[in-house]
């Protein structure tokens, strides 16, 4: 209420339909929303038991990062296979997805111990930064750190992101893994993955900074992340990454939209 009070105060602002919308209401709490003429409903109102249920579960699945490294990858496909009812919310969670299948799918294919969402701290600087996935590799492989970048169809990598991860990202987290004792002495390897294209100027920078002996860097687009994928024992992993990573629900408007695009040109 007081952020719907500050945000139509301005004169200048239009009037605004408030809606507050949560898995349940007291009766109290209703009550009172409704005599300040804020619309309170539910998930389940709004989408149905069904999504309702598929959000329960995707919260209780991303509220405990520290859970993920035993994630259930068939129950991570069953919650995406329910978004993909409310496309919308479905693009904005498929990110935070994304990582929790790309950590499934390193420890399936590479074994080893897995780490996602870990936050790191530079007690030098006091600057901060997290490891979307961190795999301590078996067979004296090194540590394998993946930043995961989630594309919908018609978006690439673009150089800043590129930039960002490879000349501040990267750098920051090899000094803290100098200072820890579990990483310490280990070859890192940092990679960037993503289940779309990089762009061309962004490969041609990468391409361009090589990194130095101390630790390895990579990345794998779209192209290369499929026959990785195909390596997982987990049914429910390569289905998860073919129907909406590779085969993306908004794929096909994007196809005709660039077709569109390419006859209107013409």
């Amino acid at each position: 209420m007081r952020k719907h009070d500050l945000a139509s105060a301005p004169a200048n602002v239009a009037p605004i339909m408030p809606f507050l919308i949560a898995d349940g209401f007291s009766g109290k709490a209703f009550g009172l929303a409704r005599s300040r003429g804020i619309l309170a409903t539910t998930t389940s109102h709004l989408f149905g038991e069904d999504v309702a249920k598929a959000l329960r579960d995707l919260i209780s699945l991303l509220a405990d990062t520290g859970a993920t490294a035993s994630v259930n990858p068939d129950h991570v496909e069953r919650v995406l296979n329910s978004l993909t009812r409310i496309e919308g919310a479905a693009n904005n969670l498929r990110g935070a997805l994304f990582e929790i299948i790309v950590g499934s799918l390193v420890k399936d294919v590479e074994g080893g111990y897995l780490r996602s969402g870990e936050k790191w701290k530079d007690y030098e600087t006091g600057r901060t930064a997290e490891t979307d996935v961190l795999l301590d590799r078996p067979d004296d492989k090194g540590p394998l750190v993946v930043e995961c970048k989630a594309k919908i169809p018609g978006a690439r990598v673009n150089l800043e992101e590129v930039q960002k991860w490879r000349d501040d990202r990267v750098p920051l987290l090899h000094k803290i893994f100098k200072t820890d004792s579990r990483l310490s002495g280990k070859h890192v390897t940092f990679e960037l993955w993503t289940n779309g294209p990089i762009g061309a100027d962004a490969l041609e920078w990468l391409k361009a900074h090589p990194a130095p002996t101390d630790y390895s860097v990579g990345w794998k687009d779209g192209d290369a992340m499929k026959p990785y994928v195909e390596k997982a024992s987990s049914t429910a992993i390569r289905s998860a990454m073919r129907d909406h990573y590779f085969h993306h629900p908004l794929a096909k408007i994007a196809a005709q939209a660039e077709r569109n695009a390419a006859i209107a040109s013409v």
